[in-house]
């Protein structure tokens, strides 16, 4: 019984044909299964044209090499079979003539050894409504002439049915061919060895898969495949390593302090001689995708301190976000509203009444410079600018030592680990059918082990490939931090009330009574512990779901999977020692081939008596503070209408928008309010787009509907950060304008003694007391 058999026949047809091969009939091939107890069935067909049969000279000559074609069903409806062979035409005198016996087409065949480790099943799906009870493997290697060997496991329902242990090694000796074209398939089926009252008599079949050994032959150059496990042996060998790599890692440490290096630039031991902030430096961000340079994938980056006064960026979000300049392109629209600005500068002198600041209305405060009318008309970006802003709301201990993989640009952490400790094979049960509504192929479950094809016997190498002895069960407890999601696809509308719920095995725990409410960022900080049995239940899935109140199914907005034991039997993990990294991990959806989103989150897995030990990390966000936000709206300034009612529009955020009163009969454009405004706000802020402050200049209509002349808007997260850092009242425009002073003068100073003013040489030293600014117009309130 096999589902990848092989031949090696020769058929034979004498026939007359026409010249013209064009209108000859086609070959037909039929495939079908026989019955001993009942008829035989055909489960296969293939239709071979004449056209692409080769034409040999004699019969003698040299026999084409087969080809892989693709079969269909009876019924000509496309199958996903294919069956490997060739045709050929040979000219006869007359039909009576005799051919000589044709020559044997099996290959040049080699002995060689199959070596299969079998670890076990897992996540295997019901039957029939029955759970799988005690499910047994059996692997069959076929080969010519029916000399093919078989391999069956013993029945095991450890640690449960679903996801039972084998722990099994088995080498068999067969016959290979030398042209990894003509490979065999394995076939693996997985049946149920208990079964009701039929148990022994039949065993059902629970899922099948065919391996092709080609990419596993040895001396197949091309598409040669090697075992790439990486399994954590837990040796004496491995812990001397790892003791040399830390003494390595000590002596390049201090001898890169002798250099004068930073001690952020060998901070962490992968990062030794590089420096990430320098990636995200302005001068060099077209240079970086614009995906892994964006604010939302890289907001758990940190920078030292001495780093905070100049970062370009824009801010990130949440409690970790760092003031990074996100690399998306200036569309087309705005590089021609920006030189539309400069022709209208450079024809238009600058006027005493313009305001210092015009573009401070900007919605990238990194790239707005700032012009001022004391003494020049120097301008100014707001990094060069002695202005320090703090990188993110508060400081989470937890996150040290954490960052290093996700300033490296790393997402998900199989990425860094680049192999897995054992292979994995799906299986599947059901017929395919290319109409998906009448398909029934679906995918049961896996199996996990090793293959490997030898060219000696494996049972000669002084060390075996894979120690089973090192797969015991034991308990282990699982910790999985969940920080933060991002990008979040909406189910329904444009928003979403997000919760977390996360599997392993038959255990499940959500965060359903405590989700989040109208976002697409949320912050979670939530902590999920298991029990498990390692070998085992190994699949860890993390689901994140609309919450929704009128509706009893909460619809899945996407998930990601995390194998545990690829994890922890991994030489890699187990190399990063206590302090994992945190990843981002893509969410993703069977309905959509999109990605829903990214969680930011880090695993621990722990033995239970090293657990008990350890308390699980507390993960909380920074503290939530009330602030108000006052803005005096003065006047407008060159509308161009000759006569209106104008009055503006201010709201942040999601707060509610707040207008002045209406200025009647305006001529010439200039209106005047004199108009304040309070907006109460609570720091800190799910997002930077949250930070920025929107404005709106409307013209009242009484009769008809108003119509909206204008908008712009203003990016104050930098300052919200700055006024919750430091506690106090920030007003925006008299920072920047102090600051502008205090830069100019020390450029006048530089320029009349010729050397820098920093340094603190009798003479030089600027009293800022003389800066003189204007009344406060735009201010960020301390705690209500």
């Amino acid at each position: 019984m096999t589902t990848a058999p092989l031949f090696y026949e020769t058929l034979e047809f004498h026939e007359m044909l026409p010249l013209d091969v064009r209108f000859g009939p086609d070959i037909v091939v039929q495939v079908w299964d026989r019955d001993v107890f009942s008829s035989n069935t055909p489960r296969a067909l293939l239709r071979f044209p004449l056209t692409k049969c080769h034409v040999l000279a004699s019969e003698g000559s040299k026999i084409p090499s087969p080809s892989w074609e693709n079969l269909t069903s009876i019924g000509a409806e496309p199958i996903s079979s294919q069956i490997l062979m060739s045709a050929a035409l040979i000219r006869k005198r007359d039909l009576s003539e005799r051919l000589g016996r044709s020559e044997c087409i099996i290959p040049q065949m080699r002995q060689a050894w199959v070596e299969i480790t079998c670890v076990g099943v897992r996540q295997l799906k019901a039957h029939r409504l029955r759970a799988p009870q005690e499910p047994c493997v059996r692997i069959d290697v076929p080969a010519p002439n029916d000399r093919g060997n078989c391999f069956r496991t013993q029945p095991s329902s450890v640690p449960s049915g679903r996801n039972a242990n084998f722990l099994e090694r088995k080498v068999m000796a067969i016959d290979m061919p030398e042209n990894p074209l003509y490979a065999p398939n394995l076939d693996l089926r997985v049946y149920d060895a208990r079964v009701g009252i039929s148990a022994g008599l039949h065993k059902r079949l629970l899922g099948a898969s065919s391996i092709d050994l080609s990419s596993k032959l040895p001396w197949n150059s091309e598409a040669f495949v090697a075992p790439q496990t990486e399994l954590f042996s837990g040796s004496d060998v491995w812990q001397q390593e790892k003791e040399r790599n830390e003494e390595s890692h000590l002596r390049t440490q201090s001898e890169l302090l002798g250099s004068g290096l930073s001690q952020w630039t060998i901070k962490y031991p992968g990062d030794a001689g590089l420096q990430f902030r320098e990636r995200l430096d302005s001068n060099h961000e077209d240079d970086y995708d614009e995906f892994e340079c964006d604010v939302e994938h890289l907001e758990l980056e940190r920078h030292s301190p001495d780093a905070l006064s100049s970062m370009p960026g824009d801010s990130g979000t949440g409690a970790f976000d760092p003031m990074i300049l996100s690399g998306l392109p200036m569309i087309h629209e705005d590089v021609i509203f920006r030189e539309k600005q400069i022709q209208f500068a450079e024809k238009f002198p600058l006027d005493e009444d313009i305001t210092p600041f015009p573009e401070m209305i900007n919605a990238s405060s990194t790239s707005t410079e700032y012009s001022t009318l004391l003494g020049s008309q120097a301008s100014y970006k707001l990094s060069e600018l002695p202005i320090s802003f703090p990188s993110q709301w508060a400081a989470a201990e937890y996150i040290e030592g954490r960052e290093w993989w996700t300033k490296q640009g790393g997402r998900e952490l199989e990425n860094h680990l680049k192999t897995k400790p054992f292979e994995t094979y799906k299986l599947f049960r059901g017929k395919f059918h290319p109409n998906a509504s009448k398909s029934t192929l679906r995918c049961v479950g896996v199996f996990k082990g090793i293959l490997r094809v030898l060219e000696t016997n494996p049972s000669c190498e002084k060390e075996p490939f894979f120690p089973l002895q090192i797969l015991s069960s034991a308990i282990y407890t699982v910790r999985l931090y969940i920080i933060r999601g991002s990008n979040l696809q909406p189910v329904n509308g444009n928003s979403a009330d997000p919760y977390l719920r996360v599997k392993l095995g038959t255990d499940i725990q959500d965060s359903r009574s405590s989700h989040c409410t109208r976002t697409l960022k949320p912050e979670f900080y939530e902590t999920f512990e298991f029990r498990t049995v390692i070998p085992g239940p190994s699949l860890l899935k993390v689901q994140v779901r609309d919450w929704n109140r009128f509706y009893p199914v909460h619809e899945i907005i996407g998930q990601t999977e995390i194998d545990l034991e690829d994890r922890w039997f991994h030489y890699g993990w187990q190399k990063l020692d206590r302090l994992k990294p945190i990843e981002i991990r893509s969410l993703h959806k069977d309905t959509s081939p999109i990605i829903q989103g990214q969680l930011h989150l880090w695993l621990e897995i722990r033995p239970e008596a090293e657990a008990h030990r350890e308390p699980p990390v507390e993960l909380h966000g920074p503290k939530k503070q009330k602030f108000e936000l006052r803005i005096v709206c003065w006047k407008s300034r060159d509308v161009p209408f000759d006569m209106g009612d104008y009055f503006a529009e201010f709201w942040i955020g999601d707060s509610r928008k707040q207008k002045t009163d209406v200025h009647w009969r305006c001529r010439n454009g200039q209106a005047s309010w004199n108009w304040r405004i309070k907006i109460p706000i609570e720091l800190p802020l799910d997002s930077p787009e949250k930070g920025r402050l929107m404005l709106q200049l409307w013209d009242q209509d009484v009769i008809k509907w108003n119509e909206v002349i204008g908008d712009t808007q203003v990016d104050l997260y930098r300052w919200f950060l700055k006024a919750y850092h430091e506690q106090r009242v920030v007003n925006v425009f008299k920072e920047v304008k102090d600051a502008i002073s205090r830069q100019q003068m020390k450029a006048a100073k530089k320029e009349t003694y010729g050397r820098n003013i920093d340094s603190n040489e009798e003479g030089t030293e600027i009293n800022e007391t003389e800066v003189r600014t204007s009344p406060d117009t735009l201010e960020v309130g301390g705690s209500a």
